[in-house]
Order: structure tokens, then C-alpha cells, then sequence
């Protein structure tokens, strides 16, 4: 082999070892260490996921407590529930409220009939004003210089006008009867029956007032003034048209009232009833009377009473 041919091999030699070299280095770099340590899944706290897990499956599994109310605080409840369910206290075992189907329903109309003044009265006032509302449509012609108008208001929406004539020679009263305006076409006026300065009675339909048919006759009102009321721009009065009628209540018959003299408006169904309980012809209002809506007491009973002002 000549000196030549052993240089080349020589060179070639050097050239392979260089490339092995180089293969080895490119390997290595291949695996970077940063690599490595994000291929590696991140360690969890197996405490604290334990713990979590089994507080989610526990919830899961546990309702809220419910906290038993005390005794006495369960009875007060079941009690407030009862009274606010019953509006009256049992008769026998059956609980009745204000307007329950085993209430007794009184038809005013057919159970009951005018009888005149039978029961004390309480007087209420009427406004007196100077000059007539627009509703005051053709007036008299008045003896007296002075004048003072109003109006009664009775149910069904009936306002009955009128005027006091102030005459030196007695008052008189011109009452609008038949609710048209004019004063001019309800006859003579009505004057004083009484010894003061003016007392009389008016007389209006019983029917028209209360809006039942059945009944007959009228509704009187006692109406009056005096020096007083008048400078107090006051005309009183009160009912004299009450009803009577009998009631039956656990097999017993009760002579029974109702009068108009708590609202005055002609309505015989909003001022409560009477009823004669010792049935001594007598009535006594702190222990027989009873107030519209209110159940009738006899022997620590009470009976729902439903009037009814309506024509049959």
C-alpha cells in the first residue's frame, strides 16, 4: 500500500467518527429535561381530595336537619291554625263558620212583619246646609225668610231631599217623596206635632225603603229639633217601623226583632236582632241583642244567624 492509499483511509476514518459523533449528540438534545417534567402528570394532594369527594357523596346522601318544633310551641301552633279555621265555636261536633250551609237563614220578607215602635231607640243626626244643592231641581214658595236644606239617605241608594221652612208661625218640612227633585208636587208640607220647635213624623212605603215587596205599610221616621240642634245646623231622629218574627233554635220558638236603628238607611239586615231568650215579653239589650254577623248565645251554644233582606 502506498503512502497516498494510507492518507485517504486515514482521512475516511477521521470522517466516519465525526459523523457517529454527531449522531450521539443530536440523540441526546432530543430529550430536553423541561420535556420530561411536563410529560410527568402534576402530583395531587390525596388528602385533600379524599375529603372532597366524600363531603360531595355526603351531602348527596344527608338532608338538612329538620329541627322538631318544642311541645308547647306545636300545640299553640295547631291551636292558632283551629281558631283561624273556625269563625264560630262547634255546636256538637260540627264546626260552623259565618256563612256555612248549616247556618240558619232568615228571610226577613217572610218571617217577619211591622209591628210599630216596640224597642228604645238612640237618635242620630241629619246636616242642615243654607243653600239647596244642584239636585234640589223646582222648590216651594216658603212662608218663612229662613231656609235649611238636606237630605235623607236611606238603602238602594234613595235620597230623599227636603227643606225646612223656618216660618215665624211654625216650621215646616217639604219632604221630596217621590225622589224626583221637585218639591212642588209631593203635597202639603208636613208640620209640627210636637211642643217644640219642630217634631213630626214622616211616613215613606215600607216596600220602596227596604226593596221588599212583601212587606206592607210604612216606614216612619220621628224627626225633631230644637234651639240647640237647630244652631248647630242639626235636624234628629230615628225609626219607628220595627219587625217582628219567631225563630227556632234547638227545637225551642223565640220571639225575636229586628229594627233599623243602628245604620237608619232602611236596610233591616246590617243593624243585628233581638231575641227574647228567657221569653219574659222583655227585651234586654246587654244579654239579648246581637250585632249584625254575630251568632246567637243560648245556653253556651251558639247559632250563625244569616239575615235576608232580599224579596222571595
Amino acid at each position: 500500500m502506498t503512502q497516498d492509499q494510507k492518507t485517504i483511509i486515514g482521512a475516511i476514518v477521521l470522517i466516519a467518527v465525526g459523523v457517529v459523533m454527531l449522531l450521539s449528540n443530536k440523540e441526546h438534545a432530543a430529550i430536553d429535561p423541561g420535556d420530561a417534567l411536563q410529560r410527568v402528570p402534576p402530583t395531587e394532594s390525596p388528602s385533600s381530595a379524599a375529603v372532597t369527594d366524600a363531603q360531595a357523596k355526603q351531602q348527596q346522601r344527608e338532608p338538612s336537619p329538620v329541627v322538631a318544633p318544642h311541645p308547647k310551641t306545636e300545640a299553640k301552633q295547631l291551636a292558632n291554625q283551629k281558631s283561624s279555621q273556625e269563625q264560630f265555636p262547634s255546636v256538637g261536633k260540627t264546626p260552623l263558620a259565618r256563612d256555612a250551609a248549616d247556618a240558619l237563614q232568615l228571610s226577613v220578607g217572610k218571617g217577619f212583619s211591622s209591628v210599630g215602635f216596640k224597642l228604645a231607640a238612640t237618635s242620630q243626626s241629619l246636616n242642615l246646609y243654607d243653600e239647596p244643592d244642584h239636585l234640589f231641581k223646582q222648590l216651594p214658595r216658603f212662608q218663612g225668610q229662613k231656609q235649611q236644606y238636606g237630605r235623607l239617605e236611606l238603602a238602594n241608594g234613595q235620597h230623599y231631599r227636603f227643606v225646612l221652612d223656618m216660618a215665624n208661625s211654625g216650621y215646616l218640612l217639604y219632604l221630596d217623596k217621590n225622589l224626583n227633585g221637585n218639591l212642588r208636587d209631593d203635597g202639603a208640607p208636613i208640620k209640627n206635632q210636637g211642643t217644640g220647635l219642630f217634631a213630626a213624623t214622616i211616613s215613606l212605603p215600607l216596600s220602596e225603603v227596604t226593596g221588599m215587596r212583601e212587606f206592607y205599610g210604612d216606614y216612619k221616621l220621628w224627626v225633631f229639633t230644637n234651639k240647640t240642634a237647630i244652631r248647630q245646623h242639626r235636624l234628629k231622629y230615628y225609626p219607628k217601623t220595627h219587625l217582628s218574627g219567631v225563630i227556632k233554635l234547638a227545637g225551642r220558638s223565640y220571639q225575636a226583632y229586628l229594627t233599623d236603628n243602628q245604620m237608619i238607611d232602611g236596610d233591616y239586615c246590617n243593624d243585628g236582632i233581638y231575641v227574647d231568650i228567657d221569653d219574659d215579653g222583655k227585651i234586654v239589650r246587654s244579654s239579648e241583642y246581637f250585632p249584625s254577623g254575630a251568632p246567637i248565645r243560648i245556653n253556651d251554644q251558639h247559632y250563625p244567624i244569616k239575615l235576608i233582606c232580599t224579596s222571595n
